[in-house]
């Protein structure tokens, strides 16, 4: 195992101690070959990078990862690590400063591993986790069953019950049910048939929700774009930042309804590549 990228502040002291740990293993491996690696005509250019006499800038990112190979979250922390460094303003600063915490594992968002969202995949435990801001909420499967727009048994939501106070997800306060995180999430960038299964119950209820609710209920728009492929990363950034501004704004304990907020960006045309 080599260095985790969450536990640094600063990106150089990060490929400082991925290079060496490089070069603990293989006594061979030097900085010239990483610099090829990564694609800088001459070493020194890396070296300059490393040792802080360069600032590392948003535009050497792609080429650093190349010789990192980051992925998922960690891809986006570096980047986020690499943007916050470089910030010129504090108001940038204080943007990237927030979402290095969102990011981080240690963060009061919770990370939810594959194997443990599986048993919760279902949309009523999350639904169910909410409910509990409610300021009307009681604590029973029938008032629970009762309130959800879409038709579910008591049966079920009890179950759902059980499963979160088990993963200790939910627990019993003086009589209330209480849930024990303020923020889930799963892994980002990993597929699997549960997180995907999760996905469709979410958009089969937006879809529901056309017909079932009044528009002053509901906000459900589009709108189609041809993109530079390679601005994705930034495209997703956006997005999550979007999602962590809009819970600010809504948020609230003892709150009027549960609502879900559902963002989806995906292709509808397909260069037959496989990647």
């Amino acid at each position: 195992m080599g260095p985790t990228v969450f536990a640094y502040s600063d990106p150089q002291s990060f490929l400082r101690d991925v290079l060496n740990h490089k070069q603990r293993h293989n006594p061979l491996f030097s900085m010239r070959a990483w610099a090829r690696q990564m694609g800088f005509r001459c070493h020194s250019s890396l070296v300059l990078l490393l040792n802080g006499n360069r600032k590392i800038r948003p535009e050497h990112f792609d080429r650093l990862n190349r010789g990192l190979k980051l992925s998922g979250d960690e891809e986006t922390y570096f980047r986020t690590l690499v943007h916050f460094r470089a910030a010129s303003s504090e108001k940038e600063k204080s943007h990237f400063e927030a979402r290095l915490k969102l990011l981080s594992p240690d963060r009061e968002q919770t990370l939810l591993e594959t194997e443990r969202f599986r048993s919760i995949a279902d949309w009523i435990h999350m639904a169910i986790l909410e409910m509990t801001e409610l300021k009307d909420f009681e604590p029973s499967a029938s008032w629970i069953a009762k309130r959800l727009k879409r038709k579910v048994k008591d049966e079920e939501v009890a179950s759902a019950i059980d499963r979160l106070l088990q993963l200790g997800l939910l627990e019993w306060r003086e009589g209330y049910l209480v849930k024990t995180n303020a923020n889930l999430t799963t892994p980002r960038d990993r597929a699997s048939e549960c997180v995907r299964e999760h996905h469709r119950q979410v958009l089969r209820n937006a879809i529901a929700a056309i017909d079932e609710q009044d528009v002053t209920e509901r906000v459900l728009n589009s709108s189609t774009l041809t993109i530079d492929v390679s601005r994705l990363p930034e495209a997703k950034e956006l997005i999550l930042k979007f999602r962590e501004d809009m819970g600010k704004l809504l948020e609230k304990r003892n709150g009027d309804e549960t609502y879900q907020l559902s963002i989806q960006l995906f292709k509808l045309t397909d260069s037959g590549e496989q990647k």
